[in-house]
Formats: C-alpha cells, structure tokens, sequence
C-alpha cells in the first residue's frame, strides 16, 4: 500500500508546498489551500496520514504476520539510500541486478555498517519531511 505522508513539506493532492506541523489542523489547512488561489472543499476528505498513525492501526490490525513501513524518497541518491535500507532490514538476498546488495548482505560488519548508516540517514531524510508518501509492507505467516 502506498499512503501520502503529511509530514511531508509537498501535497500531492493540490501539488503544493506543505507545513507539515502547522498544517494539521483542517482550519489553517483551508486558509492556506485558498489563500494559494485553490478550491478548500477537498481538505474535509483528507485523512492527514502519518507514518505514526499507519504504524498503530497496523499494529492494531495486521497481527498475523510481519509489516513494514518504508518512507518512498523522490531522487536518484535518496531514493537509492531508502532502497538499500529497506533490502538490508528485510535481509533480502536473492535480488536480481543488484549485486552491491547482495556484496552488503555477504559480510556481517559490512551489512551492519551500512544498516546503521542507511537507517539514519532515511530517519533524518523523513524527520526533514523529504518522504511524500511511504509503502506499508506485510507478510502474511
């Protein structure tokens, strides 16, 4: 499932410039939509999705098996970073085309090394609002 991240500085809806943390509130939200020169009716449908909300209504919900949330990152490097990220923490191996993964995944201090890395960088990267939307992943047992 892929889910808009409204702790993102862009919405997609609108296609704008978004104050993730001082947008929240419907009301600001609609001034700022109109005084953009846009229609405000659309933000009453809007579900101000976040990577927190999703994570505690799967946790709620999808008890049966295993779920991820990985953050989509728009760019060559950041997008390359979040992949990696998201390949090391699966502890995928058997991945075609991508050999630098697979060398990764080969030496244990290496994996770790590049886990630890990855995963910072990806958590400041969405902490500063670069995630427009992320993946929810399950696996079914």
């Amino acid at each position: 499932m892929n889910i808009p991240n409204y702790n993102s500085f862009h919405e997609g809806h609108y296609d704008i410039f978004w104050m993730p943390y001082l947008f929240m509130s419907k009301k600001i939200a609609k001034i700022y939509v109109r005084l953009r020169g846009r229609k405000d009716y659309f933000i009453d449908e809007l579900i101000f999705t976040t990577p927190g909300m999703i994570k505690r209504i799967a946790e709620k919900v999808l008890k049966e098996g295993e779920f991820y949330l990985v953050p989509h990152l728009d760019g060559i490097v950041m997008g390359n970073v979040a992949r990696v990220y998201f390949y090391l923490k699966l502890n995928l191996k058997d991945i075609k085309d991508r050999r630098f993964i697979v060398c990764l995944t080969r030496n244990k201090l290496l994996r770790f090394l590049s886990l630890c890395i990855s995963g910072i960088l990806v958590k400041i990267l969405v902490l500063f609002g670069f995630s427009r939307s992320f993946n929810l992943i399950y696996f079914k047992r």
